[in-house]
């Protein structure tokens, strides 16, 4: 009886421990049916860079754009299925696992894919990508099929105006501003309260947007979705999330989210 009882209230004290960890835990666990996605406005890792690259597992890198260079790192993953921020990464060279938020701008494991920043691109194809586990921080990936460049403006281009945006944290709220002309120094749109937002064409650093407005009127105007020093302002609003600058519309179909036509 006194084993059992003993038993009973070690069970209900482990239980009770698991139930406040995970309570503690929940609020710092960035859970999205997408993966996850950049929430800082970037200081210095995006100054000045060609774009991003998707990749699909596995993914090997070299140390030079040749196949006979070193292979410097070589990754996996699994759980194609999960639905939440993390997933196992492997590295084939380390022979350890990785977490993907150490490794990746982007990542959507429910699809197989990793986001990587472009540093350089060579006319034969071969791409220098940003790889913080490599003892230079950086690697070459080769020409292959399933490996998908985007130049930062075709990114943009093709998913904020399909799938609205959202403002990076720490963008400066003078930078915000929607503008009468694409430059800093021209006059603010007038609105009251904006309620949503449209991209409708992409020039340069800037996005010409068409607001939602209390009002009846629909102004347009200029807002900027890259800094000066090539730092990105905003993000794609792939997961879908309530914003008051998202295109107004069902949740994405994110079998599409990656297709070369944009």
């Amino acid at each position: 009886m006194f084993n059992r009882l003993k038993s009973s209230l070690l069970f209900k004290g482990l239980m009770s421990l698991i139930t406040v960890f995970c309570t503690l835990s929940i609020p710092f666990v960035p859970l999205t049916a997408f993966g996850w996605v950049p929430q800082q406005y970037p200081t210095q890792s995006l100054q000045q860079t060609v774009g991003v690259v998707a990749v699909q597992a596995p993914v090997s890198f070299y140390a030079e754009p040749a196949t006979t260079a070193p292979i410097v790192e070589a990754f996996t993953w699994q759980n194609p299925a999960a639905k939440v921020a993390e997933t196992t990464v492997f590295s084939e060279v380390s022979q350890q696992p990785v977490s993907a938020n150490q490794l990746f701008l982007a990542f959507y494991p429910k699809y197989q894919l990793a986001l990587l920043t472009v540093l350089d691109e060579r006319p034969d194809g071969w791409l220098e990508v940003d790889l913080p586990t490599t003892q230079a921080g950086k690697a070459w990936l080769a020409p292959n099929a399933n490996n998908t460049l985007y130049v930062w403006q075709d990114f943009i281009r093709g998913y904020a105006k399909n799938f609205g945006f959202q403002w990076l944290a720490g963008v400066p709220a003078y930078q915000r501003s929607v503008r009468l002309k694409p430059e800093d120094t021209a006059p603010l749109v007038p609105v009251t309260i904006v309620q949503g937002i449209k991209v409708l064409h992409v020039r340069g650093n800037w996005l010409l947007v068409e607001l939602r407005d209390m009002g009846a009127e629909h102004p347009i105007g200029w807002l900027r979705w890259r800094d000066e020093a090539g730092n990105l302002m905003v993000w794609p609003n792939f997961s879908g999330q309530t914003n008051a600058f998202q295109a107004p519309s069902n949740p994405p179909d994110m079998s599409r989210l990656f297709d070369k036509e944009l």
